[in-house]
């Protein structure tokens, strides 16, 4: 599995970063890393955001087998955004495999 990441100006996307959402998505997703062909992550800041959660990461998967799937978390910090996401797509995909109920 492949992860791709993407930040817009109001997130550093270094190194640090990069290896905390591989550690992160790659630990929510082990079960199925050999279904998934790449996951893209867009961590940014949300424009007029009224609330603390301000910042929103957007995970995609491409599943080898299925359709694409997106999910979506917004949080304070980029770390709980990530961690948020990462769950959420973990979710999303044992739906999409037949694994969960709603």
């Amino acid at each position: 599995m492949r992860i791709e990441l993407k930040t817009d100006s109001d997130i550093e996307g270094h190194d640090e970063l990069a290896r905390y959402v591989e550690t992160v998505v790659t630990t929510a997703l082990e079960h199925d890393l050999a279904k998934i062909a790449r996951v893209e992550v867009q961590i940014s800041g949300v424009r007029g955001a009224t609330d603390a959660d301000d910042i929103r990461c957007t995970l995609d998967a491409r599943l080898e087998v299925l359709h694409p799937l997106a999910v979506t978390h917004q949080a304070s910090t980029v770390h709980e955004t990530v961690r948020g996401a990462a769950a959420k797509l973990k979710h999303a995909v044992n739906l999409a495999l037949g694994r969960d109920k709603l």
